[in-house]
């Protein structure tokens, strides 16, 4: 009978086991192309790195040259250390991915999706192993909806990766920690047997490093609780440190490539160098902001999280006040019982895994301290365990069934906590849709929904290539934007505009609102029709007829006075358009209204027309002088992104030059041209075939007091 009954128990508690980890797929599948609204800048970052990293180097590490272990290959990436970071663990599922299943959002998200189902189901294997079965359904049940362990599930985050790995390295030292401390000897096939397991456990900590930077620290959890046995178990300690010298040896031997490279190019090393200012307070001997942050750190369970929308809704801790008492109570008796093994195993976990946090700002935070999810909620799986034992225990027949009863409504109320907050709440919030660069995604979902051959200028007021953590829409259209048949001219409206040939076009703004243009480019909207569509935020999509301003443009060449430079070879007015390189053309130019005096602002705005698509880094410069080869003020610019215009395009582009205060008066001369940005080369001005110079000459300014 007792036998029947356990059977019974083991094939309810795997059902419950799968219905859990089918409620855990579906939190992190449910409208996976929609939530979050875009890919969040890292989620860019880490394409770029598969681009620029992963997929170049993959032949190199499937035939290396040298007889090395080739996944463990470093290099350095010549576009910064940004596009570096040392994770391709995520990056090659990602490389995989995108491959597979293709350059959208699923494409994005599925590693994450793949490593946070893994990361759970390995989470469930060490709170089994630490705290049986009861409490391990639990913790995955809680686990499986919680907004912590949701978001780094499905957002496009590579920090999740840590999560399987760390935790099937628990599992393997647990388990081989077990053979070794067991009182009773055994035979040597099973010591070999735990001794493999010491060294799985040490492989894949040495992987988690590849993984992100919070895997650092881990091995001192397993370090501490080494120590933890060696002061409560001195007769089995010796037994121990043949398999801990293994574990620590297959770490290092993983790890080293790594750590050596880091060693020797400190300066890739960005992502510590940049969060480790409360450590460098600490060790000099300033430990206010550690506390801090540690004391921060610690109350993101209980009293206040995150405080970045990007990763949480701000400042809401991980579990509500019903979770909360569970994970104090599981934590308090943990620290009561600290003398078994498996509590003081958690608690060292948890501490070490936080420790990313209370050691840099801001705090808390949710990516840093990944490694805490490994334990954090068996936690409230054994304080759940605990306070339905008491129930059944009490005299009160009435109570005696309640705790199953009461566990379930709350993780009821838990889940639609969650379900509410992630799907709902963040979702829609407007710093997570501009993390999330939710507009580009819509602007993208609309190109592809819509087959529409109309040409596509785009607005953007960040267009660089590279600036700090931060990547610009079109850097993001790669990843979103579905088809190739389209494209796209990049530009930023603040000071510039584009026609396309023909006049007609849809004039997208995607970081922009028209509110934000210039005063000289305002009547550029007037000929601009707002467009409303449901795929798109209002203020994103006008629909563009130029024919007006373009016959304006061309009466400008008939009256903008242009001269050859003094070095041309050529005297008096130059012909327009001017050619610059068979490239580009100067159609004219209307200097603004200003006050031409010393410590004003003298306005200049230039037209243009593409002859073929230029270079991409082109920087045109206007140039104010007081003689022929002396600057008194200048404006370069690179207003837009040059290479992504097509033949005939006409653009507009305004400079700003402020007249220094110290400007005596008198008449001076404008100059404009351009130049490659890398080199500085100049573009050459052609007359016809003949060059004539670098520059060319525009009228007079007169500057007086």
């Amino acid at each position: 009978m007792n036998l029947k009954r356990q059977t019974s128990n083991v094939k309810y508690q795997w059902a419950a086991a799968m219905v859990a980890l089918l409620i855990v797929a579906w939190f992190r599948t449910y409208r996976l192309d929609a939530v979050p609204p875009g890919p969040h800048f890292d989620a860019i970052i880490d394409g770029q790195i598969v681009d620029e990293f992963i997929l170049p180097a993959l032949p190199e590490w499937l035939r290396p040259a040298a007889p090395v272990i080739p996944w463990l290959t470093i290099q350095a990436n010549p576009n910064g250390p940004d596009l570096q970071e040392h994770g391709w663990l995520y990056h090659v599922t990602l490389a995989v991915s995108l491959q597979t299943i293709g350059r959208n959002a699923l494409g994005m998200r599925f590693p994450d999706v793949m490593w946070g189902l893994l990361g759970v189901a390995a989470c469930y294997a060490l709170a089994r192993r630490l705290f049986g079965r009861n409490v391990a359904l639990i913790a995955t049940a809680v686990q499986a909806v919680s907004f912590w362990s949701v978001l780094l599930g499905r957002t496009g985050l590579r920090a999740g990766t840590i999560v399987p790995v760390l935790a099937l390295s628990a599992c393997a030292f647990w388990d081989a920690w077990s053979g070794f401390a067991a009182k009773t000897p055994f035979p040597k096939g099973d010591r070999r047997t735990q001794g493999t397991k010491f060294i799985f456990s040490g492989v894949l900590l040495g992987l988690s490093i590849y993984g992100y930077l919070s895997a650092r620290p881990m091995v001192l959890a397993f370090l501490a609780f080494a120590a933890y046995f060696g002061l409560t178990c001195h007769a089995e300690w010796k037994r121990l440190l043949p398999g801990l010298a293994a574990f620590l040896a297959a770490a290092a031997l993983v790890a080293a490539p790594l750590v050596l490279y880091l060693n020797a190019h400190p300066a890739e090393n960005l992502r510590f160098n940049m969060l480790s200012n409360s450590l460098q307070d600490l060790a000099a001997g300033r430990p206010t902001s550690a506390l801090q942050t540690t004391l921060a750190t610690l109350g993101m369970f209980t009293w206040r999280g995150d405080p970045q929308w990007q990763y949480n809704i701000a400042g809401r801790p991980v579990f509500d006040p019903v979770g909360a008492v569970l994970f104090l109570v599981g934590a308090g008796l943990a620290v009561w019982r600290w003398r078994r093994p498996q509590n003081s195993f958690a608690l060292i976990w948890l501490v070490v895994s936080l420790s990313p946090g209370m050691l840099s700002a801001p705090t808390p935070h949710f990516t840093r301290t990944v490694a805490a999810q490994i334990v954090a909620y068996a936690f409230v799986g054994l304080g759940a365990v605990e306070l339905i034992t008491l129930l059944k225990r009490t005299p009160l027949a009435w109570l005696k069934g309640l705790g199953y009863t009461a566990l379930a409504v709350w993780w009821l109320g838990f889940a639609a906590w969650n379900y509410s907050g992630y799907f709902v709440e963040w979702a829609n919030n407007d710093e997570v849709r501009f993390y999330h660069q939710a507009v580009v995604a819509e602007a993208a979902r609309y190109l592809d929904q819509r087959a529409d051959a109309t040409p596509v200028v785009a607005c953007s007021a960040f267009l660089n290539e590279y600036e700090d953590f931060f990547r610009s829409p079109r850097q993001t259209f790669p990843f979103v934007l579905r088809r190739t048949d389209l494209p796209i001219r990049w530009f930023d409206c603040r000071d510039s505009f584009v026609i396309p040939s023909g006049a007609r076009a849809r004039l997208m703004l995607l970081d922009f609102n028209s509110s934000m243009l210039d005063d000289a480019l305002l009547p550029w909207m007037d000929w601009s029709a707002p467009t409303h569509d449901d795929l798109l935020s209002e203020g994103t999509l006008y629909m563009l007829d130029a024919a007006r301003p373009l016959a304006e443009i061309v009466s400008l060449t008939q009256t903008s006075q242009v001269e050859w430079s003094p070095e041309a070879g050529a005297t008096g007015a130059a012909p327009l358009p001017a050619d610059f390189d068979h490239t580009i053309e100067f159609l004219g130019y209307r200097v603004e209204r200003a006050q031409r005096q010393a410590g004003k602002d003298l306005r200049v705005l230039t037209y243009w027309r593409a002859r073929k698509p230029p270079p991409m880094f082109l920087v045109g410069f206007m140039h104010l002088l007081s003689d022929p080869r002396q600057v008194v003020a200048q404006h370069d610019r690179q207003a837009m992104l040059y290479d992504t215009l097509q033949s005939g395009d006409v653009f507009a582009q305004l400079y700003n030059l402020t007249i220094p205060d110290d400007t005596p008066p008198g008449k001076y001369r404008l100059s404009v041209g351009w130049y490659a940005g890398p080199t500085h080369h100049r573009l050459t001005v052609y007359d016809g075939m003949t060059p004539r110079g670098d520059r060319l000459m525009l009228q007079e300014i007169t500057v007086r007091r």
